[in-house]
């Protein structure tokens, strides 16, 4: 992944023919706490960052916007200005939210939207809104369901629930994967990985 432009050159510098087969655009450029650029900046270092590896063989997966509503207005004006050569290939996106039929609905628009490829490369069952945190129960359904959902949506190229370390940063500690001792998946995490 491309983060952003405080590692734009070490990015440069790895992504080379055959590291990888997929790049990813900068993470949640539309938040102030992340790679935060205007779509402007993120046209521009597409271009000079992203671009150069579609001869390189990558499939060209786009910025990753957050599930706030400003993602969507970041998206379209970089999608409407980049250009008919900037080769994306998929669209990449975040999920934080409690309401699973929102999280389909909001996974649906980026398809419906682009006609792309989705990739979800960050989700869990979290309110950042100043709601309640969702229980281990809740947590469970959340992810059978969004899984299920999905899986049944071949469009939807691959997906990852956010929890698969050690620390959680600012998520609810339940949607964690890892057991206590951080050394092997925990039943949420099983789950995951065997569906």
């Amino acid at each position: 992944m491309l983060w952003g432009w405080k590692n734009a050159e070490d990015f440069k510098a790895k992504a080379v023919q055959g590291y990888a087969k997929i790049a990813l655009g900068p993470n949640e450029p539309n938040e102030d706490g992340q790679s935060n650029m205007d779509a402007t900046s993120g046209i521009q270092i597409w271009r000079e960052y992203m671009m150069p590896l579609a001869s390189k063989g990558y499939t060209l997966i786009s910025p990753a916007m957050s599930s706030r509503p400003n993602g969507k207005d970041w998206m379209a004006t970089f999608m409407q200005n980049c250009g008919s050569d900037c080769a994306v290939s998929g669209i990449a996106t975040h999920y934080y939210g409690t309401d699973i039929e929102e999280f389909k609905t909001y996974v649906t628009y980026w398809h419906d939207t682009y006609n792309l490829p989705v990739y979800v490369t960050e989700y869990a069952d979290q309110d950042f809104n100043g709601g309640p945190q969702a229980s281990m129960d809740q947590i469970w359904s959340f992810m059978t369901a969004a899984t299920e959902f999905m899986n049944a949506n071949s469009w939807v190229k691959a997906h990852c629930w956010f929890g698969a370390m050690e620390g959680m940063d600012n998520v609810n500690p339940l949607n964690k994967l890892m057991n206590s001792a951080g050394d092997a998946p925990n039943d949420l995490g099983y789950y995951f990985i065997n569906n």
